[in-house]
């Protein structure tokens, strides 16, 4: 039995024992995030997740059902997924969010001012991007970051360690942190 009665750091190394990164077995171009685990020691399977990209679990926890990353890897990928007729990208922004899944979005190679810009070639007027990913935040409760691919691994890893960190914490404090 998981001892939680103090919020400390040992309490916290306990809590994330077996920590694993789970990656989305149809998630593409991921070497060099798969890099980063592997130079960090970081375990990670293949499976494949009902929301996003990336979860984790571990011997005490699962966040597969309360918080995913989604990675995009480029602005144009996000363009491709925000303008897509089939509106598949918000489907499943929304159905996350009816399943009570916090998404965070991981934009690659993407600055905000890229989102302002615009896209003369796909008809994209300045500001749409971002107004429509700023509203999908807004609405659909998720956070996003702009970063360089390179740091995609450590940002991905960061956010999944700092949610354990808060189920702990919820946990030692008066929730519940048991495997759904």
């Amino acid at each position: 039995m998981l001892n939680t009665d103090l919020f400390t750091y040992s309490g916290f190394k306990e809590f994330t024992d077996g920590f694993t990164v789970i990656v989305d077995t149809r998630e593409k171009e991921t070497d060099h995030v798969l890099a980063f685990f592997e130079r960090n020691h970081i375990a990670y399977i293949g499976r494949a997740l009902e929301f996003g990209d990336y979860s984790a679990e571990g011997n005490h926890f699962s966040l597969e059902h309360s918080f995913c990353v989604e990675r995009k890897n480029s602005a144009d990928e996000l363009r491709r997924c925000m303008t897509d007729p089939s509106l598949r990208f918000e489907t499943e922004l929304a159905r996350a969010r009816c399943a009570g899944v916090q998404l965070a979005l991981v934009l690659e190679n993407t600055s905000e001012q890229e989102l302002l810009a615009g896209d003369p070639y796909h008809s994209i007027p300045p500001g749409k991007l971002y107004r429509q990913l700023y509203f999908y935040s807004c609405r659909y409760g998720c956070s996003y970051s702009c970063i360089p691919s390179r740091l995609s691994g450590q940002i991905i890893y960061n956010d999944l360690l700092m949610r354990c960190f808060l189920l702990y914490k919820s946990a030692v404090y008066g929730g519940s942190h048991e495997k759904r």
